[in-house]
């Protein structure tokens, strides 16, 4: 996609990624496919984090973009609340999608003590716990 061309080709690409949090956010299922959107997110968000984790020193840098990196994957991450069904992004179809990404998701997680530890920023501290 785009988006996910445009977060390669930045340092920094902060801005790119709360676009990418909102398209993702802004997916209806239905009338679109839960399965297929899920699909199409899943790798999107896996791409950005794989160019993201290759640029590990600039993203730790930067608490602005590790709170959007963080944030995008708090909410593809999103469950139904408890007690409900289908209250996730594409019907609960893109969680599993992206947890199935377990190398990506193992560098994430891999990822937060060591941005913790310097972090100055509120709003990326607080996505990298939610995560």
């Amino acid at each position: 996609s785009l988006l996910v061309r445009s977060i390669a080709k930045q340092e920094l690409p902060q801005l790119e990624l709360q676009a990418l949090r909102e398209v993702c956010s802004s997916v209806r299922c239905p009338p679109l496919d839960a399965m297929r959107s899920a699909e199409v997110l899943a790798s999107a968000i896996s791409s950005c984090a794989q160019t993201l984790l290759a640029q590990q020193t600039e993203l730790l840098q930067s608490p602005a973009t590790l709170a959007a990196f963080f944030g995008l994957l708090l909410d593809g991450l999103r469950d139904s609340p408890a007690g409900t069904t289908g209250a996730g992004l594409c019907n609960d179809q893109l969680r599993p999608k992206l947890l199935a990404q377990s190398t990506i998701i193992s560098r994430c997680l891999a990822l937060v003590p060591l941005a913790l530890q310097d972090c100055t920023s509120e709003e990326a501290t607080v996505a990298m716990l939610r995560f």
